[in-house]
């Protein structure tokens, strides 16, 4: 009996360990990722969630993508709330999108592809929806990119961030502010 009391503590540990070692290293990534691409990784706000779940009705038989995803967590809600079953996800942290995958194996969410790579690889060409929560200076970048890749009647969806160069045809708002 004391030895399997013994056994347990010890895996306690070791499962203690790994779990702040694997925490450890998804933080070292997003200021690594920071470091490197001048792009802290922005969660998006339960109230933005709230916003999108009763303002963007989005057809769910359609392809979405988030350009940018992190650890995919707009794309969980876009599965959940939004019933979409075709949703991928693209970003160059190669640590948050490992974390995302778990998440969404843990969660049930089966029908979300997390991809590590450049943004610019990707052909967009077969989404209908196109995700975006970039700060303005990554937007910007990508504004031609997106014009030059996207299909004609893609719609774009930037989560709090706006293009500089674009007028926007459709503005969610908060009707309690």
């Amino acid at each position: 009996m004391i030895l399997l009391n013994i056994l347990v503590i010890v895996i306690g540990i070791f499962l203690c360990v790994g779990i702040l070692t694997m925490l450890g290293m998804y933080l070292r990534s997003e200021v690594q990722h920071y470091c490197y691409h001048q792009a802290p990784t922005i969660r998006t706000y339960y109230r933005h969630f709230q916003l999108m779940k009763s303002q963007l009705h989005l057809d769910p038989h359609k392809k979405l993508i988030d350009l940018g995803c992190g650890d995919g967590a707009a794309l969980r809600f876009f599965s959940q709330y939004c019933v979409m079953t075709d949703l991928t996800g693209i970003d160059n942290n190669r640590i948050a999108i490992w974390y995302g995958m778990l998440l969404n194996r843990a969660f049930g969410h089966h029908t979300i592809n997390l991809t590590y790579g450049d943004i610019q690889e990707i052909d967009i060409s077969v989404y209908d929806y196109i995700y975006l929560f970039l700060v303005p200076k990554h937007l910007d970048t990508l504004q031609n990119w997106l014009q030059n890749n996207m299909k004609s009647d893609a719609i774009v969806v930037s989560n709090t961030f706006q293009f500089s160069h674009r007028e926007v045809s459709e503005e969610l708002r908060d009707p309690k502010t």
